[in-house]
């Protein structure tokens, strides 16, 4: 009898989608919530005819782009913006499945999301707060980041300034001018570290990758930020190229050669952010990488 391998692909939309069903069944949801309207009244609503209707209807559509998000520092009001514009498109297609206003389910799933997000994708979240708790330190003295990617050396500056904001009359309408000054925006600088940790690392793949398919004969290419496109015949080469750079880029340890760069006071509490439960030599033999 021949044994057919059925190869299924992890997806990480689907697993927080689960558990935000689980959340649903089990009852783990706010109970209430409260709001003032237009008119200044208040108003306190029930959820569970919201929670009965979204029961075991989660997919990974509702998940996809919260998770994605994350580790650009995405804020729980960027997520609820993000699930408002899924629901509207499921109404305008006429696949409203929920009960209640829609604003009100985006509401529910920006919390559910979250936590589930906090328990399936805990990287991503300790991560996050390391390179933030970092960077703090770094502005506090009013000081700013920069550091050089592992591999392709290539210089990374996070400078953002403060700026005053001023506001003209004119015959034609109101202006707003801003103008950048010397003091650094520290709430600005921290929260926009660890996107531009990730985008760096995400440039420095995409370098390595296209260096390695030139060695190939690739000449050709359609490359944005993390979408890389090649000809039909460099397919498979840019298929074994991707996972090579990605190993031998994470094999340095990108998070340890920032904190050296940056701040290497915090070298050792460094080691204690890595959860480190990829096999990198798993990446070679996976049949998908990006999804």
């Amino acid at each position: 009898m021949r044994v057919i391998k059925r190869l299924v692909r992890g997806d990480i939309y689907s697993d927080v989608a689960k558990v935000v069903n689980g959340y649903l069944y089990k009852g783990e949801v706010i109970k209430t919530f409260s709001y003032t309207d237009s008119a200044k009244k208040e108003h306190e609503v029930s959820t569970q005819p919201i929670v009965d209707s979204l029961k075991g209807r989660i997919t990974r559509k509702l998940t996809k782009r919260n998770v994605m998000t994350q580790p650009y520092s995405v804020t729980k009001f960027g997520m609820y913006e993000q699930l408002i514009v899924e629901l509207v498109e499921l109404e305008k297609n006429n696949r409203k499945f929920w009960i209640g206003d829609t604003w009100l389910v985006a509401k529910l799933l920006t919390d559910l999301n979250d936590k589930a997000i906090t328990e399936v994708v805990k990287g991503a979240r300790v991560g996050q707060e390391f390179l933030k708790l970092v960077t703090k330190d770094i502005v506090k003295d009013g000081k700013w980041v920069f550091y050089t990617t592992p591999i392709t050396e290539f210089p990374v500056l996070q400078k953002i300034h403060r700026t005053v904001l001023e506001r003209i009359n004119t015959p034609v309408g109101k202006l707003s001018i801003r103008t950048v000054i010397d003091d650094i925006n520290q709430a600005k600088m921290i929260n926009g570290i660890a996107p531009n940790f990730i985008h760096s690392l995400d440039a420095t793949l995409l370098a390595m990758t296209v260096l390695k398919l030139k060695e190939d004969g690739c000449t050709s290419y359609h490359l944005i930020h993390d979408s890389y496109g090649v000809p039909a015949n460099q397919v498979a080469n840019l298929n074994f190229r991707v996972r090579q750079a990605f190993v031998e880029l994470f094999k340095t340890d990108p998070l340890q050669q920032w904190v050296r760069q940056v701040r290497p006071e915090f070298i050792e509490q460094a080691k204690d952010v890595m959860i480190n439960t990829l096999d990198l030599n798993e990446v070679m033999e996976s049949v998908y990488i990006f999804s």
